[in-house]
This record gives structure tokens, sequence and C-alpha cells, in this order.
């Protein structure tokens, strides 16, 4: 497995585009590095390859790489930003994918989507997350370039769960974690019909991030504010659960998985 991270150096809370991030609330600049420096190096020892981007001073959020967009065999889908707090993002993000070798490619300029935290392949079906961030447009240009089969398409309406990533997590093709709340009752029938392990995680969960948790094997890393009963039912299932402390990115909307963009 190889993934991609992008330095926490130039991370701070500058702006609000989501309910979490409050300008007022200091960022702990120490405290952010150590964090991210603990999870990079635990994922190095699951043997997976991290690389990591330079970040940059005028873009604060760049820090979470699974907005970045999506890679599909050597093509990576760029993003575009909803918030032109982040649009610059994509050309950062464009160059570094350029210089190592893949080849970014860009949907319409006019559509919004923002990347794997807002799709996510389960089995043979993707699931497309639109609202807040993403627009349903943007998926029959996205859906083009990932080839895919199937589709279901998930509306998000709480300005909390703006991304699938910090409502949903696969944790393989017949488990997953998710918070019922943060979804329609239509789309809550479709995932309990077609996955075989559907964990409900409670919404004072789901708000510290308990959905946002990256899977290596069998092994789910998530953020430490976790309740313990959320730990036993994922662990019921064989997974072993790793707590991370993430809370300096939770102050800017962010958890584990979104400092984490997989590339393959």
């Amino acid at each position: 497995m190889k993934v991609l991270m992008v330095d926490p150096y130039n991370f701070d809370v500058k702006y609000s585009i989501n309910p979490w991030m409050n300008t007022e609330i200091k960022v702990d600049k120490k405290s952010a590095i150590a964090q991210w420096e603990n999870l990079k190096n635990y994922i190095i020892t699951l043997g997976v390859e991290v690389v990591v981007m330079d970040s940059s001073p005028l873009q604060p959020d760049i820090v979470f790489a699974a907005n970045a967009g999506k890679l599909i065999g050597n093509k990576f889908i760029l993003s575009n930003f909803k918030d032109k707090e982040r649009k610059e993002e994509k050309a950062l993000f464009r160059n570094w994918f350029s210089a190592s070798n893949y080849k970014p490619v860009s949907i319409s300029e006019n559509l919004t989507w923002e990347g794997e935290a807002c799709t996510i392949e389960i089995k043979e079906t993707l699931l497309c997350s639109y609202g807040y961030r993403s627009d349903r447009d943007s998926y029959n240009e996205i859906c083009k370039l990932w080839k895919t089969k199937k589709t279901k398409f998930v509306y998000l309406s709480d300005p909390y769960f703006y991304h699938l990533d910090v409502c949903f997590c696969k944790l393989n093709n017949d488990t997953a974690i998710y918070c019922p709340l943060a979804f329609t009752a239509k789309d809550r029938e479709w995932l309990e019909k077609n996955i075989k392990n559907l964990i409900p995680v409670s919404l004072d969960d789901a708000l510290n991030f308990g959905c946002n948790a990256f899977v290596v094997e069998n092994k789910v890393l998530i953020s430490d504010q976790i309740s313990e009963s959320l730990v036993e039912m994922i662990q019921s299932l064989n997974f072993q659960v790793i707590k991370f402390e993430v809370s300096e990115y939770i102050k800017a909307g962010g958890g584990v998985k979104c400092l984490i963009c997989t590339l393959d």
C-alpha cells in the first residue's frame, strides 16, 4: 500500500468553512506536528509506503490530503474545491502529481467535488456523496474516468457531515461503520441492505471523528476520542482498533483519514 500525506508545518485555522472551524480557537502548532508525525510513523511500521508533499503557507488546509482527489490507475482526478479558501490547492496537487509521474486530470471547472473524501468504493458500487461539498452532476464525469459499473448517490444534508468519510468508513467489502443520522432514510435502507456488517455509530462518536478512520488490513486507525463501546463493536468483528490523538486537526474539521490520500 502507498499513501500521500502533506506535511503539517503550515496547518492552521485561518478561516471558517465548516462548523468546527473557529478562528478564535488557536492551533497548537507543536502538538499538531507531533500528532501528524505519530500517525505517519505508525503507518510506516505497518509496511505502508508514505510519500510526503510539501505544504504551503497560503493553504493551511492542504494537510488534509484525502481532499486532493482520487487516483485511478495512473490518472489522478483532481478535486474542484467548493470554497474559495481552498481552490488554490488544486494547482499545488496538480504540480506534485505531475512531477511524481502521475497523470493529473480535471473535471469541468463549474462542478465541485472533493476527492476520495466524497467517494468510496465498496464491492462493485461507488458511493457518491453530494450536497455540501460535491455536486451530483460532477459524477457524470468522475464515473467515466473511474470506469465504475454501479453507483449509489448519497445525499448529505448535515453541515457537520460535509464529506462522506466523516460519517462512513469501509472496513472491508462486507463491513462498514456509519452514522445513521447523517443519511436519509432511503440511503440508510440501501446501506443496510447491501452491507453485511453495518455498524451504527452514535452521533457523539461521529462528531469525534469515529467514522474518519484509515484501515490497513485488520487494523483500524481512528480518533482517540471515540467511546469504548464503539471500540468493542469494531473489535468484535475481528478488527484491531488503534487510537490516535488528532485533537488539533479536529479544530479544522478533520480526523485520521482526512490526513491520508490513498495511492493504490
